[in-house]
């Protein structure tokens, strides 16, 4: 049995989700019921609600006193199951106590969990790594790819021609000459499923062939150019041989556009109205004589005729330098490919993106009853939720199960979702094959039986009817496609609440002559004053504000907090935003390029607002020239004490604690800290070798890379519409409601192309209002993408204007012209609406619908909130740690000590090769835990005496030949070791033996014995030196 729920904004969908499972699992005779239901999702959130409403509704139900609380699900249960009360009891306490005991098997996950799994199940078919990791960051890595392809240049001369092509090209049409920003966006094409189709065409060419393509159409745009040329000369050559003058034609409109033609064909644009009207439009000025007019109006028709055949040619040009400026880009899509792999290997990872090609490529074709058997279940029931934004590869991916699931009678499948509220097709949602299944259009198979929530729990009495009527209205004025304006024209709601509630359109009007213009912050900002201010029970965490662009959360936040708003936003929330990861940051910087200025201000510049420093300008310039060392030093008579050389000897993790400890930067527990330490940890695993590493890294991840916080935080939220999917608000302000639904930002589309070259069936073209004039084809594609526009950026207002529960403030521009010839902007939509209404006045800015009252007090947190209070954080040193050795436990304890040391050293010299060597050797026994920080200290101090004593610091130079504590076999059969022995190119040898005891007769003898050997083998030994270490360095040359 296939059911669809279609439920329009805060229709109880969840609800409804809930209650069907409940159903499934109470009304089952399975021993563990929970373990045939897949309930897949899109975000962690639906996820976890999801969950959490299923366990609180059965642990409800399985306790007499707390029914109540869930008392309509319920009797609603109890009567759709035909149960008593006492066996719904009983159930619900069978139920919860399985699920909670075998909660591995609750299996409600976001689609994506569910695809890893699955391929995890088949990692050893699809030859991948069983511990793969799964990377979330494409960003990082293609530009890694795209880094590693631009290093080839200068060694593959092919690739090197084609590059530096593209680059003088982007500087010819004003462009930037760096490809890696074009590269980097091209790029984004191996990770989006839509593209994959397209590229698979692609995927058999080779550089050549793409160079090839490349000249073929320079030469058709050439010879079409000359052309062009030829036939506006033509034109021009008629003009002059009637001895007609510019001044002869209305405004000298029809010579000036045939002299341009001649000029840069290109560039004529073909907008202009007396263009659009050619065939009526009258070539003669009226004061032309009449001769002159007479001649003019029989070359009309050549004139006319030369006009659609350039104007044909102009436009063909266009498409031929669309298709050339992308080839490049294009071209090198496989090396970028082909690095990529290379990364992911490397690193063991699957990207996210790729989960649903390789099911589809590799697993889909499986039998249903195969993947069931490597999952290790076998799901009977299925829930997808948020259904129109599922894409078409992830539809085609479950189809096989559920399919497998709708021939069993004893099975069900449930889509719950609403195409009004898909937003996500940049992403790869695809609501067409929602709508087709609603409209019974899909496969008989998938016949459903459709069910219509038409209540609204969540708005207000004024929400829901402005809705109601705004986008009915909207529906009739703005779709081009009648199956998307049926969407709309059937979404009417019924209201449930009794409030009032509030609707507010007000309009800015940019133009006033004030002192203090209108803008969208200074409005918001008054908004939210009157608000809190007023009597209506409205506090900051009350009120949320939407937005479109990153860009506008910036401003509005950076407005709101300057004037003592506090806020939640995307920015608020970014571990870089907080001061004291900055400076931790800059810390960084600044030991791994001493001689950055801007790290040391920024560093300074805390200090100087931490310590409250009056004289902050002395303080700054009689630092700023200093080294790090005494930079560092300077901070002593603050309390700071921090040795900058530590850095180079402890993990990425424990340098920001010692950042952390030293400069005293958190009393008690912080959050960002924290996380930003969660988050040092997490990349220290393979992806971060070094500082520079993990600063590389970290900028990268910053601006995804926020904290969460708790309910109840007294601030107003800010964020996106796309962010707010799902949430509900008491007070909702909607400012910039100024979209242009038509606008795209570096819009593409792919286009068949195999009439020019068969072995490019199709190529990527730049997206633009000239589209629709490359042919017939083209014209289609032109207007399908204008119908998706008109859905996807109403649906984006739609998610917008139903997220508040009482009040809705919405802030747009004022129309210069309130009767544009056709609707584009948000603006003009709530124009049309208020004048369909009757209610548009010229000069008028502010419309209401509703009541202002007092809004429906929030549930209270059931659970008191913990916070912890100190910051936890323990260095290596304190936390006294030592390494134990395997020495015979019979030594007295200071023999012990000193054989431990002496070894030691050893070790540590075996690794010296040359006076370079010391700092990674020290760092390599610091990390293993073999020294601690003093002995770091000590031992580095032991090996500088050592190589640059002034009797050997020539044998510890680079590019000497060295063998340390080599093992060599005598004639007698006798291995030697020697600590260090050196060959230089004329056969000589110097032996180096070190000693950590008191000086003997035996370590003279040990030396004649490898001198020995060492002339054996074929060597002149110069010199034969002992080197005793304690209790200072001394060197001992024997003769």
């Amino acid at each position: 049995m296939l059911r669809v729920i279609s439920a329009s904004a805060g229709s109880g969908k969840t609800y409804a989700l809930v209650k069907d499972y409940l159903k499934i699992v109470l009304a089952s005779d399975q021993f563990l019921p929970h373990k045939q239901i897949l309930a897949v999702t899109f975000t962690n959130k639906a996820v976890d609600e999801m969950k959490e409403r299923i366990i609180e509704a059965l642990m409800c139900f399985s306790n007499k006193e707390t029914i109540g609380l869930q008392k309509n699900l319920f009797n609603q249960l109890k009567k759709e199951l035909n149960l008593t009360a006492d066996v719904l009891i009983l159930k619900s306490k069978d139920v919860i106590t399985k699920i909670l005991h075998n909660y591995g098997g609750f299996q409600i996950s976001t689609i994506d969990t569910f695809n890893q799994r699955l391929i995890r199940s088949f990692a050893f078919d699809l030859k991948l790594p069983i511990n793969f990791e799964v990377e979330l960051n494409t960003d990082f890595l293609l530009e890694q790819a795209v880094e590693s392809v631009l290093a080839k240049v200068g060694g593959d001369s092919n690739l090197t021609d084609v590059l530096v092509d593209f680059a003088i090209s982007k500087t010819d049409q004003d462009r930037s000459w760096n490809i890696a920003l074009d590269l980097c966006k091209f790029a984004q094409l191996l990770v989006k499923e839509t593209a994959i189709p397209y590229l698979k065409f692609l995927s058999g060419n080779n550089l050549e062939n793409f160079i090839s393509f490349k000249n073929s159409l320079e030469n058709q745009y050439r010879s079409l150019e000359k052309e062009i040329r030829t036939t506006a000369e033509d034109v021009l050559a008629s003009i002059s041989k009637g001895e007609l003058k510019s001044n002869d034609f209305n405004r000298r409109l029809v010579p000036s556009h045939f002299e341009a033609m001649v000029k840069k064909p290109k560039d004529v644009k073909f907008d202009s109205k007396w263009k659009q009207e050619i065939e009526s439009f009258s070539f003669y000025n009226q004061r032309a004589s009449a001769e002159s007019k007479s001649y003019l109006d029989k070359i009309r028709g050549t004139i006319i005729s030369a006009f659609f055949d350039t104007k044909k040619g102009i436009y063909r040009l266009k498409y031929l330098q669309n298709i050339i400026d992308n080839i490049t880009p294009l071209s090198v899509l496989a090396l970028i490919q082909e690095e990529l792999n290379m990364i992911k290997q490397d690193q063991n990872i699957v990207l996210i993106s790729e989960f649903n090609t390789i099911i589809g490529n590799e697993i889909k074709s499986q039998p249903v009853p195969f993947i069931y058997e490597k999952i290790g279940e076998k799901f009977k029931h299925f829930f997808i939720d948020e259904f129109q934004d599922t894409s078409l590869f992830q539809w085609e991916n479950l189809k096989p199960l559920i399919e497998n699931s709708l021939a069993d009678y004893k099975s069900s499948v449930l889509l719950a979702g609403d195409p009004k509220q898909s937003i996500y097709r940049w992403r790869g949602g695809h609501p067409e094959q929602f709508i087709k299944i609603i409209n019974g259009e899909a496969s008989s198979l998938f016949t459903p039986d459709v069910i219509d929530l038409p209540v609204n729990y969540r708005s207000s009495k004024a929400i829901v009817e402005f809705n109601n009527k705004f986008f009915s209205c909207v529906s009739e004025a703005i779709f081009s496609d009648q199956a998307y304006k049926k969407i709309y024209k059937n979404s009417f709601q019924k209201f449930n609440r009794d409030e009032q509630g509030l609707v507010e359109i007000s309009f800015l009007n940019s133009d006033r002559d004030t002192d203090q213009p209108q803008t969208y912050e200074s409005m918001v900002l008054s908004k939210i004053t009157d608000l809190v201010g007023s009597k209506n029970n409205i506090s900051y965490k009350d009120i949320c504000i939407l937005v479109r662009k990153h860009s506008e959360s910036v401003s509005i936040a950076k407005h709101l907090t300057a004037n003592n708003v506090p806020i939640v936003s995307n920015q608020s929330l970014l571990v870089s935003s907080s001061k004291e990861v900055i400076f931790i940051i800059a810390v960084f910087k600044l030991i791994t390029i001493p001689s950055n200025q801007s790290n040391k201000l920024q560093i300074l510049n805390y200090l100087v607002d931490k310590f409250k420093i009056e004289k902050a300008h002395e303080f700054i310039d009689t630092r700023l020239q200093m080294n790090n060392k005494r930079f560092f030093n300077s901070f002593r008579n603050l309390g700071i004490y921090f040795n900058c050389e530590e850095i180079g000897m402890l993990s990425i993790y424990e340098s920001a604690e010692l950042v952390i400890n030293s400069f005293g930067l958190v009393a008690r527990s912080n959050v960002y800290i924290e996380s930003f330490l969660n988050f040092i940890f997490e990349s220290s695993n393979g992806k971060c070798a070094s500082l520079n590493s993990f600063l590389l890294y970290f900028d990268q991840h910053k601006e995804k890379l926020s904290i969460s916080i708790t309910k109840g935080v007294n601030a107003v939220q800010v964020m996106t519409v796309h962010k707010s999917k799902g949430l509900e608000f008491p007070v909702l302000i909607f400012p910039y409601a100024d979209l242009d639904i038509y606008k795209e930002i570096e819009p593409k589309e792919w286009m068949p192309t195999s009439a020019l070259n068969p072995k490019f069936p199709y190529f990527l073209l730049n997206y633009s209002k000239d589209f629709e004039f490359f042919g017939d084809l083209a014209k289609d594609y032109s207007r399908r993408r204008k119908s998706l526009l008109e859905l996807d950026n109403i649906n984006l207002l739609y998610v917008a204007l139903t997220r508040p529960s009482d009040q809705l403030y919405i802030i747009t521009k004022a129309p210069k012209n309130d009767s544009p010839s056709t609707l584009k902007t948000y603006s003009d939509l709530f124009v049309h609406f208020l004048k369909g209404e009757g209610l548009w006045k010229a000069g008028i800015y502010k419309y209401s619908f509703g009541l202002l009252s007092k809004i429906s007090l929030n549930d209270s947190i059931k659970c008191p909130v913990l916070s912890p209070t100190q910051f936890m954080s323990f260095s290596r040193k304190s936390l006294n740690i030592s390494i134990s050795s395997s020495l015979d436990h019979g030594i007295d304890a200071l023999s012990k000590v000193a054989i431990e040391r002496g070894n030691l050293l050893h070790q540590m010299l075996s690794k010296i090769f040359s006076s370079s060597d010391i700092d990674d050797c020290i760092e390599q026994f610091y990390n293993t835990g073999s020294i601690d920080l003093n002995g770091a200290k000590e031992f580095k101090s032991i090996l500088n005496d050592i190589v640059n004593h002034s009797k050997i610091n020539q044998y510890y130079l680079d590019n000497l030949v060295v063998f340390n504590e080599k093992e060599i076999l005598d004639t007698n059969g006798r291995i030697i070791i020697p600590d260090r022995l050196i060959i230089s190119d004329d056969g000589s040898a110097v032996i180096i033996d070190y000693k950590t005891g008191k000086p003997n007769a035996r370590h003279r003898d040990q030396l004649e014995a490898y001198t020995s050997v060492v002339k054996a083998m074929g060597y002149n030994v110069d010199k034969k030196i002992l080197v005793y270490i304690y209790p200072k360095v001394s060197v001992k040359v024997l003769n």
